[in-house]
């Protein structure tokens, strides 16, 4: 976690110092860095004088001189790659090397997404909360830590939230494990980018609040492990398991995607759809088609019901954007105008061909004498 007295560093200068520090220490030298050498580098950092950071911890200016030529020095020439002599001292030199966009350091604050008509979440916000407090903490704690760009450190909060739930539960939050792997893509950002590894912007819509929340668990379930599988064989490409135990995420039984050499990663945006069948239009919809330039968002994976389906595909064909369905089964959505049936992708059948099945079986398969009575759900 953060240092007690560096938030300043965050706030003020818009620095992931905690990366910075993990990243001194798998230099050479990988003792751990103490306390009070993070608070000196701070210190340093913000612009105090050795001889006001003396005061600040009640040490002599040879001691606080010691301290940075012998424990921090070395390891700021090593991660810089340049000399000790070029480093002592040139604290501006040490800023811009932080503050360098392709150094990773320089915090990118997430976007605020959310307003009365709409909920969405690369890892803000969480949706499903477990009954366990301790997970529901490091759940709060990851999505603190995502809103500032502090994409590490959240990354950390929601792997240590996923396994507590996986020892506990015997299952995961598949929630979590999108934001995990949005975190990820992230943190690597520019090391996807040098590697030419396009990163492609979903939506997944999801009505949260039906059923208890158990249809949305589902649907996130399946998107995560598609997710999952497509960034793993990128992940591989920049040795992230360096850095991060993949393992701890990868499920027991994974399938494979046949020939296939993936240049690309998944972010996944996660939205809440009201589901409100008596509304005139989907908000959600308008909403996201709104900020579809602004995420660079390519396809929507939605919505549940075949109501707010046939609402919502009129917003986002006319603003160029895909709609991937899985859930309806509607005959309106197999005969729909031009524009709409170009942005319009069905993964399951529709209800007349399921019925069309269903009366050959009763009529065809069964012998004569069996009774042929069926109920239909309409759910």
């Amino acid at each position: 976690m953060v240092c007690q007295n560096c938030q300043q560093v965050i706030e003020q200068l818009n620095i992931n110092i905690d990366l910075f520090f993990h990243k001194l220490e798998t230099t050479s030298n990988r003792k751990q860095i103490s306390e009070i050498d993070k608070q000196i580098i701070c210190q340093s950092l913000l612009g105090h004088s050795r001889q006001d950071i003396a005061k600040i911890f009640n040490l002599s200016d040879q001691q606080i001189r010691d301290r940075l030529s012998n424990n921090i020095y070395p390891r700021i020439a090593e991660l810089m790659q340049i000399d000790q002599e070029q480093r002592a001292g040139k604290w501006v030199n040490l800023l811009n090397f932080l503050l360098h966009p392709n150094n990773g350091y320089k915090l990118q604050t997430a976007p605020q997404l959310n307003n009365d008509n709409f909920q969405g979440s690369f890892g803000r916000q969480i949706f499903l909360y477990p009954p366990n407090q301790d997970i529901v903490e490091l759940q709060i704690q990851g999505n603190k830590f995502y809103q500032q760009g502090l994409y590490y450190q959240a990354l950390k909060c929601f792997l240590w939230a996923w396994k507590k739930e996986i020892e506990i539960y015997g299952i995961g939050n598949p929630e979590i494990l999108i934001y995990i792997n949005n975190c990820l893509i992230e943190y690597k950002k520019f090391l996807l980018e040098e590697k030419k590894i396009q990163i492609y912007t979903l939506a997944v819509v999801v009505p949260f609040y039906h059923n208890q929340g158990h249809v949305a668990s589902e649907i996130l379930r399946g998107i995560a492990q598609i997710q999952l599988q497509v960034n793993l064989q990128s992940f591989d490409k920049i040795s992230l398991e360096k850095e991060i135990n993949l393992d701890e995420i990868k499920p027991d039984k994974f399938f494979t995607l046949n020939n296939t050499d993936s240049q690309i990663v998944f972010k996944i945006l996660i939205v809440n759809d009201p589901n409100n069948l008596y509304a005139p239009y989907s908000q959600t919809a308008e909403n996201l088609a709104n900020l579809a330039p602004q995420l660079n968002l390519i396809s929507i994976i939605g919505h549940y019901s075949s109501e707010m389906t046939k609402k919502a595909l009129q917003l986002y064909s006319e603003n160029g954007l895909i709609l991937v369905n899985s859930s309806s089964t509607s005959n309106e959505l197999s005969h729909l105008s031009g524009g709409e049936s170009l942005s319009f992708f069905r993964l399951t059948t529709q209800d007349s061909i399921n019925a069309t099945q269903l009366a050959h079986y009763l009529t065809e398969r069964l012998p004569e004498n069996d009774h042929k009575k069926v109920a239909i759900d309409y759910i």
